[in-house]
């Protein structure tokens, strides 16, 4: 099953959103999965504005807004193919192979140009 262009932006923009928390959480030594295991909800939300404070992408944080507007009925299951994409993308996460937000839109700017 193939993703449409507009489905790949939104994976795209999904997968920029965690890097933009990753390496944030990162500089600030604060890891997802200490978070997961002590924090308390308000502690997760307070966490959540600090991160949302430092974004200075505009795109970023209108991607995050619509993903925070979402329906629970808007909301589709993941198919495989995303599923193994996530996965690639965490992976990369992990090793290290992050680009800049700037970076990443050139990238697709240049794809979207190519067509």
């Amino acid at each position: 099953m193939s993703i449409n262009i507009r489905g790949r932006i939104y994976i795209s923009r999904l997968i920029n959103i965690y890097r933009e928390f990753h390496v944030t959480a990162s500089s600030k030594q604060y890891t997802h999965e200490m978070s997961k295991e002590m924090a308390t909800v308000e502690q997760i939300k307070s966490g959540l504005i600090d991160k949302i404070h430092s974004i200075k992408n505009r795109e970023v944080l209108e991607a995050l807004e619509n993903f925070i507007n979402v329906n629970d009925s808007e909301i589709e299951a993941l198919t495989d193919e995303q599923k193994a994409m996530l996965e690639m993308s965490e992976q990369d996460v992990k090793d290290g192979n992050l680009i800049s937000q700037e970076e990443m839109m050139k990238k697709n700017l240049e794809w979207l140009n190519a067509k």
